[in-house]
């Protein structure tokens, strides 16, 4: 069955107090707002609270927090700018009532009351006494007056619909028992769970019934009655404070406190409605400004929550062709939308009738059936059940449809205006997003291939000079090849002509792949630097090169490629700073313990000058070296790099006249 949407009345939005939306107004032009004061004034109105909570549920946030760091997670999540959106608009609704401000503050009473008994019998979880007494009679609250019919002295009813309303906002099931029981009798709520006896006595405590005598209160809360007393001369004072401001009208109550509202909001009368629109538009725009995805699609079906009294969507679509695909999904497995045809054309699909209409659209299941579009059944039935509103969107000549659980939902033309621009800012901001994502990868995946080309260039370019260069290695090794030494050389300049080689081929790989292994023997790659240096960069120099192997070392998590050309660096370092005569060791200790792993160390020490205090302080900055020759100093920044890479680390100690020390950790193979 489809019907147009706006067939069916709906109040899920509470009307607040007047004195609570100027007075978040006023914190939230703060900059940068004070969050866990806004979370302070919010956890101590229970309309403040519920709608924060309903935005947002606590599904799954029941542990030892206190619930104003519960609300600042939330609000701060929700963002000032949407906040400032919501209150203004709610600012327009609200209701100075004093019949409402003697509940909210009643129920803060209870609250608080709630909270105090349960730390005297040592209830693990006084917050959660202190939410079930704040939503104690929640349905009396809302719309400031009874929207139900409830007020007809059938208390059973409130607090049934008291529970349902706080069962939106993702409470526990004992509180929820707790607002459901608190209206019982004594006999009934004897046995009960610890919370629902809690509320139960704070509830009679605040309102003083003279039908629960303490000995009652006594009985089911576990304590003495002199505890009892204590706590109802502890509110003495500020239920007679109440009883002062409402002319003895019999609803004794808790006053919230109140600020100062000289420089308040001027928000009042339909006379403000154009302005409010005007600048809510421009709050929601930057709401959604600088968000990863998750954060944006939360924020949507949070905000629809506080602007429009109902949820956002569940599922976003954009019209692709023939075809609608998703671009948000929440609550519906984006694996089940690929095995469902969801097309643009299929007349018989609420979808496509919204689409093609550019108007709401709803659908209500067909009893015993799937009726016209088993599209739409199978859709609903993975909302909820309870049928959906298919809302039309188009946004930067792009078009779809966004998908509201529940159907035939009466949204008046200033709601549905909300719904539009939170729609039209989110997801414009989302595909200005997925565009300039799209636009990166692009220029980077151009900028990748360039750089292949020129490393492929590179390598033709250099296979014949390295390919000559190993024809004369091998004329040499023919010519003197009886010198045991120089056939040792020889082949050492051969296996780093082609590790040369390899280098240029992996930089040149397009896809990745390296058939290197992930791991090395440290002490086989000292002995062959050692052996590859010492004459060529310690000998000619006037320098010595000692090396030290531990007995026995694991192998380390790095390839020997990798190791060498840290080492090379370290070693080219000190021979470099070093003057004639000087000594540089290389050594292998291990396995040590560091932060809880097991680590190879590798040290390379020298007995030179030192490192001058400023390079020291900057170890691994770029810029020209003290060893001058146009040298840029970025060895120890690529050494800091690769170690990084591999999850090692390095330390550095210099000691004026006495030498530097480099010591590598790498974490062993198990």
């Amino acid at each position: 069955m489809i019907a147009p949407a706006g067939s069916q009345a709906c109040t899920n939005s509470p009307r607040l107090r007047l004195d609570c939306c100027r007075a978040l107004l006023r914190l939230l032009c703060e900059h940068p707002p004070a969050w866990n004061e806004i979370a302070e004034t919010v956890s101590r109105d229970p309309l403040l609270a519920w709608s924060i909570l309903n935005a947002l549920p606590l599904a799954g946030d029941h542990g030892e927090q206190e619930l104003a760091s519960l609300i600042e997670n939330r609000v701060t999540r929700l963002g000032a700018d949407l906040l400032r959106a919501w209150a203004l608009h709610a600012s327009l609704e609200a209701s100075d009532s004093p019949v409402l401000e003697r509940r909210s503050a009643h129920a803060l009473l209870v609250a608080e009351l709630a909270a105090h008994v349960a730390r005297q019998i040592e209830h693990p979880c006084p917050r959660d006494a202190y939410l079930a007494g704040l939503w104690h009679d929640l349905s009396a609250l809302f719309g400031d007056g009874d929207p139900q019919g409830l007020e007809d002295g059938n208390v059973r009813r409130r607090a049934e619909h008291s529970m349902n309303l706080a069962e939106r906002a993702g409470t526990a099931m004992p509180i929820l028992d707790a607002i459901r029981l608190n209206a019982e009798s004594e006999d009934c709520i004897a046995d009960s769970h610890a919370l629902s006896r809690i509320v139960w006595v704070a509830r009679s405590l605040a309102e003083g019934e003279p039908a629960v005598t303490l000995a009652s209160l006594s009985r089911v809360a576990g304590l003495p009655t002199r505890v009892l007393i204590d706590l109802r001369e502890e509110f003495t004072y500020l239920i007679g404070a109440t009883d002062e401001r409402s002319g003895g009208a019999g609803e004794r109550a808790l006053p919230l406190p109140k600020r100062d509202l000289a420089h308040a909001d001027p928000t009042s009368g339909p006379e403000a409605l154009p302005w409010i629109n005007a600048a809510s538009r421009g709050l929601m725009q930057g709401a959604f400004l600088d968000l990863d995805e998750q954060i944006l699609g939360d924020r949507l079906y949070a905000s629809c929550a506080l602007l429009t009294g109902q949820h956002g969507p569940q599922l976003v679509l954009e019209a692709h062709g023939e075809r609608l695909q998703p671009v948000l999904s929440r609550g519906v497995d984006a694996a089940w939308l690929d095995g469902i045809a969801l097309r643009t054309d299929n007349h018989n699909s609420t979808l496509a009738l919204a689409l093609h209409r550019a108007t709401a659209t709803s659908y209500a299941p067909a009893e015993g059936g799937p009726g016209r579009s088993t599209v739409d059944w199978q859709l609903g039935r993975w909302l909820g059940g309870g049928g959906f509103t298919a809302w039309p969107w188009q946004v930067d000549g792009r078009v779809g449809v966004a998908v509201f659980a529940h159907a035939a939902q009466v949204i008046e033309e200033a709601v549905g205006a909300r719904r539009r621009n939170l729609l039209d800012s989110a997801l414009g901001e989302l595909m200005r997003m997925r565009r300039r994502l799209a636009e990166r990868e692009a220029r980077e995946e151009s900028a990748l291939r360039g750089f292949r080309d020129r490393v492929r260039r590179m390598q033709h370019e250099t296979s014949n000079p390295l390919s000559l260069i190993r024809s004369y290695l091998d004329l040499i090794r023919e010519r003197h090849g009886a010198d045991a030494k120089t056939r040792e050389d020889l082949a050492i300049l051969g296996s780093e002509i082609d590790r040369i080689g390899q280098m240029l081929r992996r930089m040149g790989d397009t896809d990745g792949g390296d058939d290197e292994a992930p791991y090395c023997l440290p002490n086989e790659v000292l002995r062959d630097l050692a052996t590859l240096c010492s004459d060529t960069l310690f000998a000619s120099r006037g320098l010595s090169l000692e090396l030290r192997l531990a007995a026995s070392l694991p192998a380390a998590r790095m390839p020997r490629s990798i190791l060498r050309q840290i080492l090379l660096n370290l070693l080219r370092n000190a021979a470099e700073a070093l003057p004639a005569g000087g000594r540089v060791t290389l050594a292998s200790s291990g396995p040590v313990a560091v932060d809880g792993r097991l680590c190879v160390e590798i040290r390379v020490v020298d007995n030179g000058p030192g490192m001058p205090q400023e390079r020291f302080e900057n170890l691994y900055a770029l810029g020209d070296s003290a060893k001058g020759e146009g040298n840029r100093g970025s060895g120890l920044s690529i050494v800091r790099e690769l170690l990084h890479e591999y999850n090692a680390a390095m330390i550095c100690r210099s000691q004026d006249k006495a030498g530097t020390g480099m010591q590598i950790f790498i974490p062993a193979r198990a």
